[in-house]
């Protein structure tokens, strides 16, 4: 069997990628917005990745009495305690209940954290800006505030900013 050498091993997957890679045209691509899209059963959300800090599994959670509905419990995450939000109870979604496939989507900025329950990630991607649209009539409005819109016909776009500047999450309204 016959052995390359680190350099040639290295130019010959450079030759494979420049020969599998299609660049799109810079005008078909427009703005585009980095996603991650999850699954709150039955709907599929996405939200934007500047807002995800970190993606982990549903593991050690305490509830925590007396804590608002949407509020799931707290998890010690390299050792931080860290709220996990239902986000099936702001939306008005029907619960399916808690299995070992969940994920928490770790939402951070500089003045709030929190973990944001899900069923599944699906796929991380990209969302043409100019394609988002306004959220149908037909969504519950408990949640519309956090909703920046459509992207397609079955993806919810959630406005992460808006999840981690709400007031709604610190306080029950």
């Amino acid at each position: 069997m016959k052995y390359m050498d680190v350099s040639q091993e290295l130019m010959l997957l450079k030759k494979r990628a420049k020969a599998f890679s299609v660049p799109l045209a810079q005008e078909e691509r427009g703005e585009q917005l980095a996603v991650i899209r999850f699954l709150l059963y039955p709907e599929t959300f996405a939200i934007p990745v500047a807002s995800v800090h970190e993606v982990f599994s549903l593991r050690d959670l305490t509830v925590i009495p007396g804590t608002p509905e949407f509020v799931l419990g707290v998890m010690n995450y390299r050792s931080t305690i860290v709220p996990v939000v239902n986000l099936k109870k702001l939306l008005g979604i029907r619960e399916a209940g808690l299995t070992e496939m969940n994920k928490v989507l770790l939402l951070r900025n500089d003045n709030m954290e929190f973990g944001l329950l899900c069923d599944r990630i699906l796929e991380s991607g990209f969302i043409l800006q100019d394609e988002i649209q306004e959220p149908p009539a037909s969504l519950s409005k408990l949640g519309l505030e956090f909703i920046k819109g459509m992207a397609g016909p079955q993806t919810i776009l959630l406005d992460g900013e808006a999840l981690l500047n709400s007031r709604r999450l610190i306080v029950d309204a």
